[in-house]
């Protein structure tokens, strides 16, 4: 064992020698596992909002709602384009729950770009991504009129419904 550590560059510590050098090692240890336990929680919170990209691509939506905080957690607030700012637990689980999933719609958003902060002692943390990709569908008349232009193609109507095609960018952030 010895020659092990010798040959890895370690010097022997003897009983009582160099009591510094010890402690520098325990603070040096410690730095560590705090800059290991923030990449962890760091990894944690993507790997929370890819799932969340990945449900909503899918329309699986019930399983969006366990992903959000807690009801009753303060200052809760998500924005969905041109549908508005949802303030509330309530209203933004009654959003995911009628979220609609007509036949040959496609959502394709993927995220790019992410910004983490987890606080230094863990318990919160920030992030932003950026977003884009790609939606379409078919939509009635007049469920269209409501919408912006942009969001369909010029001109083109299947089965009389207007072709609902266009791309998304946006920038997705949590707090």
């Amino acid at each position: 064992m010895q020659r092990a550590l010798r040959e890895a560059g370690c010097a022997r510590l003897e009983l009582g020698q160099d009591r510094a050098s010890i402690a520098a090692l325990e603070a040096q240890v410690a730095v560590l596992a705090r800059s290991a336990q923030w990449s962890r929680d760091r990894a944690q919170v993507e790997n929370l909002f890819g799932r969340y990209m990945t449900l909503h691509n899918a329309f699986r939506d019930p399983e969006i709602i366990p992903l959000w905080a807690r009801k009753g957690t303060p200052d809760l607030r998500a924005q969905y384009s041109n549908n508005g700012i949802y303030t509330d637990w309530d209203t933004i689980v009654a959003y995911h729950a009628q979220r609609p999933n007509p036949p040959g719609k496609l959502i394709y958003h993927f995220l790019a770009s992410p910004i983490i902060e987890v606080a230094e002692d863990g318990q919160t943390a920030k992030g932003m991504w950026l977003m884009s990709g790609l939606e379409s569908g078919l939509t009635t008349p007049e469920a269209a009129q409501g919408a912006p232009a942009f969001m369909y193609a010029k001109n083109v109507e299947i089965d009389g419904k207007k072709a609902w095609m266009h791309t998304a960018f946006a920038k997705y952030g949590v707090d």
